[in-house]
């Protein structure tokens, strides 16, 4: 075997690792739809490498040469469909419908061109450099520029460049061989496969880096996040909250906190069911997110209690926020519910102090809610300012 042979072998070969890749990045992120593309682009690149392959031991090649050119332009079309579908708003499927039918019918058209023609290798090379550049210029115009991104503009712009450069450098090196079978044992061909063969790994392992870090991000997120609300959860929400209280500290940010708990939760799951005890909670979650456009960090942290943050309100602004809320609740209807039945809930709101840890601003509003409780429920008290650390030791929660 020579070693372009032996190149081309590594080429199939990695395709089908990529392949794979990709293909597990898709089946564990069902939203990865970029994956998808990915993987079938490689897939089919194993396809164009194996006829690449086997074209040698051919009689007549002209048939397979043809055959694994459309393979490898249609590879790389669904490869852009792929980058389009990560960075792009709309994919431009009549764009590569062009470049595919232009390329076919332009190759045909020089096939009888001698082999040694720059015009009938520019013809040949040419789709695939467009395609690399179209790729680039879906990076550059998306919103997502991260520094991987940027990388992969640049890679994508020298995969395209290197396409337009082998027909020069197949002349340089004295011509990609007289026929079709004889072109892998060019001293072009080695130096061209390896060149792919190093920008093509460079491409497909920045790109499964990208994926896998959003696929980890995505993990992160569902970890930190309460289905039935979807909101966050408490771990997600304590996270959240000790940066937004360090930042507040830093700039001498006001911040508040509210605890709000849904009244008399258990006798609607008693009365109706969970179903409908459920569909009771996320109702009351989007109401957390719809009303008010105040920057929010809400969370459930609990079976029917609620925590919200807002960075950068003061506590009659909190106020005002938690009545909003609290009268939007109370006209929450469904249709499983009697006409007059009514939803009420409970809010205890306390001020972000200087030096406070979020454990003692966790207690300051939950004594608040336990007031609002006392007080008949379904009304909003805030915390007082000096509450000590200890006063919740002494506090017995009504039954909610």
């Amino acid at each position: 075997m020579s070693g372009a042979g032996f190149i081309l072998a590594m080429n199939l070969f990695m395709s089908g690792i990529f392949a794979a890749a990709f293909f597990m990045i898709s089946f564990y992120d069902k939203n990865c739809v970029p994956a998808r593309f990915f993987a079938l682009a490689y897939g089919l690149g194993m396809l164009n490498f194996a006829i690449e392959f086997l074209i040698p031991s051919l009689a007549d090649a002209r048939g397979a040469v043809f055959l694994a050119f459309a393979v490898l332009v249609v590879a790389m079309l669904i490869f852009a469909a792929g980058v389009a579908q990560r960075y792009a708003k709309i994919t431009p499927w009549w764009l590569f419908a062009v470049v595919l039918v232009l390329s076919l019918v332009s190759n045909q058209l020089t096939v009888d061109m001698a082999r040694q023609s720059i015009v009938r290798m520019s013809v040949y090379q040419g789709p695939y450099a467009v395609i690399f550049a179209i790729c680039a210029f879906l990076v550059a115009r998306s919103e997502r520029r991260s520094a991987f991104d940027r990388v992969l503009m640049g890679l994508f712009v020298l995969n395209s460049a290197h396409f337009l450069s082998k027909p020069f450098l197949a002349t340089a090196l004295g011509g990609m061989g007289d026929r079709p079978q004889s072109y892998i044992a060019t001293e072009y061909a080695l130096l061209s496969q390896s060149a792919s063969a190093v920008l093509s790994v460079a491409t497909a392992i920045l790109l499964l880096t990208i994926l896998t870090r959003n696929l980890l991000a995505s993990i992160a997120t569902d970890s930190e996040t309460d289905v039935l609300s979807s909101l966050f959860n408490r771990r997600g929400f304590e996270r959240r909250v000790r940066t937004a209280l360090s930042e507040a500290q830093a700039g001498d940010i006001p911040v508040c906190l509210i605890i709000c708990d849904l009244d008399y939760f258990k006798q609607i799951n008693d009365t109706y069911g969970h179903a409908t005890g459920d569909k009771v909670i996320a109702g009351f979650a989007a109401i957390l997110k719809s009303v008010s456009d105040c920057e929010k960090i809400a969370a459930r942290i609990g079976g029917e209690e609620f925590a919200v943050l807002l960075p950068g309100s003061i506590s009659q602004t909190a106020r005002h926020y938690a009545e909003d809320v609290r009268l939007a609740f109370s006209g929450f209807k469904l249709t499983e519910l009697a006409g007059n039945d009514s939803f009420t809930a409970s809010f205890g709101i306390a001020e972000f102090q200087a030096g406070e840890g979020f454990s003692s601003m966790m207690r300051r509003a939950d004594h608040a809610l336990y007031e609002a409780k006392k007080a008949g429920r379904n009304c909003v008290r805030l915390a007082a300012n000096d509450l000590p650390d200890t006063a919740m030791d002494n506090v017995q929660r009504l039954e909610r």
